[in-house]
């Protein structure tokens, strides 16, 4: 074991960084073959239906019968309910696969698959605590600053500097979500340690706690990199899908494309979460990338 400064510095962006794009190029079609069946699929699925049944959020009375009407969103949820678990499954899926691929072997598409099969109701029991602490931390931090300003410009009580520059509104956003952001790095790699370690679900989050002591400012840095690339990816993506579902074409040929970005997103997010996992276990622990499978294999 090393300190939290020494993992600090053992951590290093850069590998994280090679080995997601290594494991991805040296077997594409392993994660891109997971990645379309268990999210391009629920994200065209989600996309088709939004298309197919547009919703004017604009018309408040029609919003309103929309809303209430079950043959509109329970589709919806049905597919949010199996996207959360294929999900689950590919996040479970790419880890093995990762691990695998790192310790020199061949992974298999059906064993990876059957890897996230066998773990479904620990991974979804991860994905919902996960879920609900983190949008219960944005609801306790963010929620109520939205409250108050929105209170304060409906009784026209808005400082005037505010009301010259109503960009000024956004800056206390980053520090109220510094919980929300901290914990949700904290249990980044919750899943692959449970995944990899089998340990149990409770265990997942505190091993990742443990993990990712020390070097959580690195791994924002990594996360933030990724969230930058993906969000400049989806800028041409959201046209495209806009622009064909605009002049006419099939609604589709637009879910199509979004159903790809999903897919695309998904495995280099997930790919690049296993990779965080795989240098923290060789900065802190002093794990060699090739000896995991041998351990906990």
């Amino acid at each position: 074991m090393t300190d939290d400064r020494e993992s600090a510095r053992n951590f290093e962006i850069s590998s994280v960084v090679s080995r997601s794009f290594e494991l991805i190029s040296g077997n594409l079609p392993l994660y891109a073959g997971l990645a379309l069946v268990l999210s391009g699929i629920p994200g065209f699925a989600l996309r088709w239906w939004q298309f197919e049944n547009p919703v004017n959020w604009f018309d408040q009375v029609m919003l309103w019968e929309t809303l209430t009407n079950p043959i509109v969103w329970l589709p919806v949820l049905i597919i949010f309910v199996v996207s959360l678990v294929t999900s689950a499954i590919l996040q479970a899926s790419l880890t093995r696969a990762a691990v695998v691929q790192l310790s020199d072997g061949e992974p298999d598409f059906g064993q990876c698959l059957a890897t996230g099969l066998s773990l479904i109701p620990q991974l979804v029991a991860i994905f919902l605590i996960a879920g609900i602490t983190l949008t219960a931390l944005l609801l306790v931090t963010v929620l109520p600053y939205g409250l108050a300003m929105g209170y304060l410009a409906g009784q026209q009580m808005m400082p005037a500097a505010i009301d010259a520059r109503p960009w000024l509104l956004l800056l206390p956003i980053p520090i109220l979500m510094l919980p929300f952001l901290f914990m949700m790095i904290s249990w980044s790699v919750a899943v692959p340690a449970f995944v990899q370690e089998r340990i149990g679900v409770i265990d997942g989050f505190r091993r990742s706690w443990a993990l990712t002591r020390g070097v959580r400012f690195r791994i924002f840095l990594v996360m933030l990199a990724m969230w930058v690339a993906i969000w400049l990816l989806g800028i041409p993506v959201g046209l495209i899908a806009g622009v064909t579902a605009g002049i006419g074409t099939s609604p589709m040929i637009a879910a199509l494309i979004d159903g790809a970005y999903s897919a695309l997103t998904s495995m280099l997010n997930v790919v690049m979460v296993a990779s965080i996992y795989v240098e923290l276990r060789n900065a802190k622990e002093n794990v060699a990338p090739e000896t995991l499978e041998t351990i906990f294999g």
